[in-house]
Protein backbone atom coordinates (compact mmCIF):
# COMPACT_ATOMS: atom_id res chain seq x y z
CA UNK A 1 0.00 0.00 0.00
CA UNK A 2 1.30 3.15 -0.93
CA UNK A 3 1.17 6.34 0.95
CA UNK A 4 -1.11 7.88 -2.11
CA UNK A 5 -3.40 5.25 -1.10
CA UNK A 6 -3.23 5.67 2.30
CA UNK A 7 -3.94 9.23 2.09
CA UNK A 8 -7.02 8.88 -0.35
CA UNK A 9 -8.79 5.99 1.04
CA UNK A 10 -8.66 7.32 4.82
CA UNK A 11 -9.66 10.54 3.18
CA UNK A 12 -12.69 8.75 1.01
CA UNK A 13 -10.92 10.75 -1.81
CA UNK A 14 -11.54 9.94 -4.97
CA UNK A 15 -9.17 12.53 -6.71
CA UNK A 16 -6.19 11.39 -7.67
CA UNK A 17 -3.39 12.61 -4.70
CA UNK A 18 -1.48 15.62 -5.17
CA UNK A 19 0.05 18.26 -3.63
CA UNK A 20 -2.99 20.43 -3.49
CA UNK A 21 -5.10 17.64 -2.75
CA UNK A 22 -2.62 16.94 0.37
CA UNK A 23 -2.92 19.88 1.51
CA UNK A 24 -6.51 20.29 2.16
CA UNK A 25 -6.51 17.46 4.48
CA UNK A 26 -3.90 19.74 6.41
CA UNK A 27 -4.90 21.43 10.24
CA UNK A 28 -2.60 24.51 10.04
CA UNK A 29 -2.06 24.72 14.26
CA UNK A 30 -0.02 27.53 16.11
CA UNK A 31 -1.35 26.85 19.73
CA UNK A 32 1.69 27.90 21.79
CA UNK A 33 0.75 30.57 24.49
CA UNK A 34 3.24 33.16 23.42
CA UNK A 35 1.90 33.40 19.54
CA UNK A 36 1.71 37.29 18.59
CA UNK A 37 -0.83 38.28 16.06
CA UNK A 38 1.94 38.77 13.59
CA UNK A 39 2.44 34.92 14.03
CA UNK A 40 -1.40 34.46 13.73
CA UNK A 41 -1.46 36.45 10.34
CA UNK A 42 1.27 34.31 8.55
CA UNK A 43 0.07 31.30 9.40
CA UNK A 44 -3.50 32.40 7.61
CA UNK A 45 -1.47 33.50 4.79
CA UNK A 46 0.45 29.97 4.79
CA UNK A 47 -3.37 28.19 5.12
CA UNK A 48 -4.65 30.47 2.36
CA UNK A 49 -1.99 29.96 0.09
CA UNK A 50 -1.21 26.71 0.00
CA UNK A 51 -5.08 25.71 0.56
CA UNK A 52 -5.20 24.25 3.81
CA UNK A 53 -7.89 22.74 5.11
CA UNK A 54 -8.33 24.60 8.59
CA UNK A 55 -6.21 26.70 11.17
CA UNK A 56 -6.60 25.57 14.56
CA UNK A 57 -6.13 27.80 17.33
CA UNK A 58 -6.13 28.99 20.69
CA UNK A 59 -9.49 30.92 21.33
CA UNK A 60 -8.27 34.30 21.43
CA UNK A 61 -6.76 33.89 17.64
CA UNK A 62 -10.76 32.73 16.23
CA UNK A 63 -11.46 36.27 15.57
CA UNK A 64 -8.31 37.30 13.96
CA UNK A 65 -8.78 34.50 11.55
CA UNK A 66 -11.95 34.26 11.02
CA UNK A 67 -11.72 38.25 9.67
CA UNK A 68 -8.32 37.46 7.55
CA UNK A 69 -9.56 34.23 5.97
CA UNK A 70 -12.76 35.66 5.06
CA UNK A 71 -13.34 35.25 1.26
CA UNK A 72 -10.80 31.93 1.66
CA UNK A 73 -11.96 28.22 1.80
CA UNK A 74 -9.71 27.52 4.99
CA UNK A 75 -11.61 27.05 7.96
CA UNK A 76 -11.19 28.28 11.55
CA UNK A 77 -11.06 25.90 14.59
CA UNK A 78 -9.81 25.97 17.90
CA UNK A 79 -9.46 24.24 21.16
CA UNK A 80 -10.71 23.50 24.15
CA UNK A 81 -9.70 22.07 27.07
CA UNK A 82 -5.90 22.89 26.08
CA UNK A 83 -3.86 21.47 26.41
CA UNK A 84 -4.42 19.19 29.26
CA UNK A 85 -8.09 18.38 29.16
CA UNK A 86 -8.77 18.33 33.04
CA UNK A 87 -10.89 21.82 33.26
CA UNK A 88 -14.42 20.75 33.97
CA UNK A 89 -16.85 20.16 31.53
CA UNK A 90 -18.79 22.59 31.89
CA UNK A 91 -15.75 24.76 30.91
CA UNK A 92 -15.00 22.77 27.95
CA UNK A 93 -18.92 23.45 27.24
CA UNK A 94 -18.25 27.80 27.85
CA UNK A 95 -15.29 27.62 25.63
CA UNK A 96 -16.72 25.64 22.65
CA UNK A 97 -20.15 28.51 22.66
CA UNK A 98 -17.23 31.21 22.94
CA UNK A 99 -15.68 29.91 19.58
CA UNK A 100 -18.56 29.10 18.07
CA UNK A 101 -19.52 32.27 18.97
CA UNK A 102 -16.37 34.18 17.63
CA UNK A 103 -16.92 31.93 14.33
CA UNK A 104 -14.74 28.91 14.94
CA UNK A 105 -16.30 26.21 12.38
CA UNK A 106 -14.37 23.25 14.12
CA UNK A 107 -13.75 22.54 17.69
CA UNK A 108 -11.11 20.04 18.85
CA UNK A 109 -11.42 19.05 22.65
CA UNK A 110 -8.75 17.37 24.58
CA UNK A 111 -10.34 14.16 26.46
CA UNK A 112 -10.27 14.30 30.31
CA UNK A 113 -7.19 11.78 30.35
CA UNK A 114 -7.60 11.35 34.03
CA UNK A 115 -10.88 10.10 34.23
CA UNK A 116 -10.24 7.85 31.17
CA UNK A 117 -7.35 6.13 32.83
CA UNK A 118 -9.28 5.83 35.72
CA UNK A 119 -11.88 3.81 33.90
CA UNK A 120 -14.60 6.55 33.98
CA UNK A 121 -15.61 6.25 30.61
CA UNK A 122 -19.16 7.00 31.51
CA UNK A 123 -18.00 10.84 32.01
CA UNK A 124 -15.43 10.35 28.74
CA UNK A 125 -17.99 9.85 26.88
CA UNK A 126 -20.97 12.10 28.22
CA UNK A 127 -18.46 14.88 28.08
CA UNK A 128 -17.83 13.64 24.08
CA UNK A 129 -21.31 13.69 23.45
CA UNK A 130 -22.61 17.20 25.43
CA UNK A 131 -19.72 18.67 23.19
CA UNK A 132 -20.44 17.32 20.20
CA UNK A 133 -24.55 18.35 20.21
CA UNK A 134 -23.08 21.40 21.34
CA UNK A 135 -21.00 21.93 17.37
CA UNK A 136 -23.99 19.96 15.41
CA UNK A 137 -26.81 22.02 16.71
CA UNK A 138 -24.69 25.09 16.08
CA UNK A 139 -24.15 23.82 12.07
CA UNK A 140 -20.05 22.79 12.94
CA UNK A 141 -18.01 19.74 13.60
CA UNK A 142 -15.97 18.55 16.60
CA UNK A 143 -12.99 15.99 17.45
CA UNK A 144 -11.77 14.77 20.57
CA UNK A 145 -8.59 13.99 21.14
CA UNK A 146 -5.80 13.10 24.30
CA UNK A 147 -2.67 14.94 24.83
CA UNK A 148 -0.10 11.89 26.08
CA UNK A 149 3.62 13.86 26.58
CA UNK A 150 3.18 14.01 30.44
Amino acid sequence: MTVQNVLVEGARLNAPLDWRTAAHLIDHTLLNADVTRAQVSALCAEAAKYGFFSVMVNPSNVAQCVNELRGTEVIVGSVVGFPLGATTSGTKLSETLDVLKLGAREVDMVINIGALKGGDRDTVRSEMQALTALCHSNGQSSKQFSKWAY
